[in-house]
């Protein structure tokens, strides 16, 4: 069970995840819920800072969604002379509309967009590596003893039956003047071990140090062979899972306002500059609480590869395909579980499964060369020219040729995310709450997500307590899992 407890961060952070959509879902089209505006959000004056600009408040219509039409000037600047609101039954906002049509007039998919598609899916393959390698390194072994000198025991602290059937290994110590003791699995004497720190510390420090651990292949090894983490110290193994999913909650929050910030493509290459060098110190750690301060990085800084890499690749999908590729992008994982399956077969050590599943990510580094910046981010952000050079460089790859009339459409599909941007400025988390309708939509995704990965992560966690294969169980159960 406290494995399974170990991931209840990662699930909060999915929480979070699915009360902003909620909330996204709700102000784009409050139509679809047989609502109006108001029952998603309470209706707040909204004001600008741009006097060419002025904002009509939306009408609470059941049947209408709305529409931000431009009006152009009849000469000069400013470009508009308002944005006033018009009803259509069909259409969601027009900026949106047309940032959708350029998507697909971009291609239907083209080339450049199946390009892009298997290089920000294959982050699932560090993402999947280090969320589950937790299950191998981790791994339990079968039988763990060690020994210590025979005048430790005593009737009075421990009691003469417990000697009995405790035999040394002759290999390590010698039978007239230690004794052998189940530390871990078979017929634990943890009681034995724990009591020694307190009747003698130093037979206790010897245990450790003679202590050996025993799996089903010698060549295995994990965390709790390291650092001799059985009996007392257990609690340890499942703690460190913990401060893993701890560090993915954080990078889930702190890299969602970053990529906003600064961009999502040097977000993500941040990410992985970042993430190399923490992943491939913990092949070589070896101080088990400095393995911890890397885990929690670690976790920090591929749950930003994560989230920012989908929200890119969603952005550069026209809106037809982007249910598919979300579901491709899950089979992308299930293959990322069959090679972490595969790798941990072969280097069954720890640290060479670390090292195996991180040096991969180094061919990451050269999706700049060909990655662009998302054009909606450019676009309300105002980089117009930018955002130009991006569309260029796509319509260029895909062999297309571009609309002549490509740069007034461009500034007129900014204006309008600009203006939706200062329209929702004062939106926050709170506002998830603050109706009827859009609590009840929170809280059920909410809890949704929190019990989907409740049960994933902890079957997951839980898959070497299976019996079979431990390999082919993981394999099965994640793509049962993700289908």
């Amino acid at each position: 069970m406290s494995t399974v407890l170990s991931a209840s961060p990662f699930t909060l952070e999915f929480a979070f995840h699915a009360l902003f959509a909620s909330a996204e879902t709700g102000m784009a089209d409050p139509s679809k819920t047989g609502g109006t505006s108001a029952d998603i959000f309470p209706t707040k004056e909204k004001t600008t800072n741009d006097a060419s600009l002025k904002f009509t408040p939306p009408p609470d219509s059941a049947s209408e969604s709305l529409i931000l039409v431009p009006r152009h000037a009849a000469a000069g600047p400013p470009p508009y002379e308002d944005v006033v609101v018009r009803k259509d039954s069909s259409k969601s906002f027009l900026h949106l509309d047309g940032m959708d049509a350029l998507l697909t007039s971009m291609g239907k998919p083209g080339r450049y967009q199946v390009l892009i598609f298997l290089a920000l899916a294959s982050c699932m393959f560090p993402v999947v590596f280090n969320d589950l390698c937790t299950i191998f390194n981790t791994l339990p072994p079968e039988r763990s003893t060690c020994c210590v000198p025979s005048t430790a025991w005593n009737s009075s602290s421990h009691g003469s039956s417990h000697l009995s059937s405790l035999t040394p290994p002759a290999s390590v110590c010698n039978a007239s003047v230690a004794m052998s003791a189940v530390v871990y699995g078979g017929n634990s004497t943890c009681d034995l071990l724990d009591g020694l720190a307190l009747h003698s510390p130093e037979a206790h420090q010897l245990c450790e140090s003679t202590m050996e651990h025993h799996f089903h292949d010698p060549a295995t090894t994990s965390i709790i062979s390291e650092w001799n983490l059985v009996c007392g110290r257990y609690w340890l193994v499942s703690f460190a899972t913990t401060i893993y999913f701890l560090g993915v909650m954080t990078g889930s929050m702190f890299f969602g306002h970053l990529a906003d910030r600064v961009g999502r493509l040097p977000c993500i290459m941040a990410c992985y500059v970042g993430y190399l060098p923490f992943g491939i110190a913990l092949a070589y750690v070896q101080h088990y609480w400095i393995f911890l301060v890397l885990r929690f990085f670690v976790g920090f800084f591929i749950q930003g590869i994560q989230s920012v890499c989908f929200v890119l690749l969603m952005e550069f999908c026209s809106p037809r395909f982007r249910e598919i590729v979300g579901g491709l992008e899950g089979l992308i994982g299930g293959l990322a579980v069959g090679a972490l399956s595969g790798v941990s077969y072969w280097w069954q050590d720890w640290r060479a499964i670390q090292l195996c599943l991180t040096l991969p990510s180094i061919l990451a580094l050269s999706k700049y060369c060909f990655l662009r910046e998302s054009l909606r981010w450019q676009m309300v952000q105002g980089k117009v020219a930018e955002a130009k050079k991006t569309i260029e460089f796509i319509f260029r790859w895909n062999k297309l040729a571009a609309d002549p009339s490509l740069d007034d459409k461009l500034q007129d599909m900014s204006d309008a995310l600009v203006a939706e941007q200062q329209l929702e400025a004062d939106y926050t988390w709170l506002d998830c709450f603050r109706s009827p309708r859009m609590r009840k939509y929170t809280l059920a995704q909410s809890f949704m997500w929190f019990t989907v990965l409740f049960v994933t992560y902890g079957i997951s966690f839980s898959i070497n307590e299976l019996s079979g294969n431990l390999y082919l169980n993981l394999i099965i159960g994640q793509f049962s899992l993700r289908s």
